[in-house]
């Protein structure tokens, strides 16, 4: 049978560097009643933690890995709280989809951003950077937004080197302009593949294992 070779990816096109931020992995699910997918999520939500008075839409938070909801002990430091207080701004402000982010703030990983509270913090900087977005709601910082990179490898550590330097771009700066001091680092988006890298300052060589190894 023929088989098609694929089409070549241009490595240099649609590159997207962001600061990678260290909270949780977390995302916000916007589903249309008639959709056969919010009945598969209703199956696995009580009645009485789904959003209601949305018209016809359902929302869902949701971990890295499971569903989560108020009150139990999934809620993800308080993101499935949030997300119901908030459903019909992220309804009307976000609309259908799997909108993922990063929750960050005191409480929830050893980075806290010098932050009064939580934030949640949207990937696709490319969608959503600038947008009128629900309560306490932002993207991850932008360093390069959807260029043209003849070496992406030597811009993500560019970037990196502006972190050291200056801090954090997330969070409060100080009168010197410096963020948090103790950044992570950055992830890169190649938008072409639809293919995401993270490099960090810590354990980036050893890997995960490491990582949670000394958390």
């Amino acid at each position: 049978m023929f088989e098609r070779f694929p089409s070549l990816t241009r490595f240099s096109h649609g590159w997207t560097i962001t600061e990678k931020l260290d909270g949780t992995n977390a995302a916000v699910v916007i589903v249309h009643g008639s959709d056969r997918t919010a009945f598969d999520y209703v199956q696995n939500v009580p009645e009485a933690d789904l959003a209601a008075g949305l018209g016809d839409h359902y929302v869902f938070a949701q971990s890295r890995s499971k569903l989560i909801w108020p009150g139990k002990s999934t809620d993800n430091h308080g993101f499935a709280r949030f997300v119901q207080e908030n459903a019909e701004e992220f309804v009307t402000k976000l609309g259908e989809g799997r909108h993922f982010g990063e929750w960050v703030g005191k409480g929830v990983n050893k980075r806290h951003y010098h932050l009064p509270g939580k934030t949640f913090a949207l990937f696709n900087v490319n969608r959503w950077e600038g947008a009128d977005l629900p309560p306490l709601t932002t993207t991850v910082p932008s360093i390069i937004k959807n260029a043209y990179l003849d070496n992406p490898g030597e811009a993500a550590i560019e970037a990196l080197n502006g972190l050291r330097i200056m801090g954090s771009h997330f969070g409060p700066r100080d009168g010197d302009g410096r963020g948090y001091s103790n950044p992570e680092g950055v992830v890169m988006y190649h938008a072409p593949s639809n293919t995401a890298f993270k490099k960090t300052f810590d354990y980036d060589e050893q890997g995960k294992w490491a990582e949670k190894l000394n958390a």
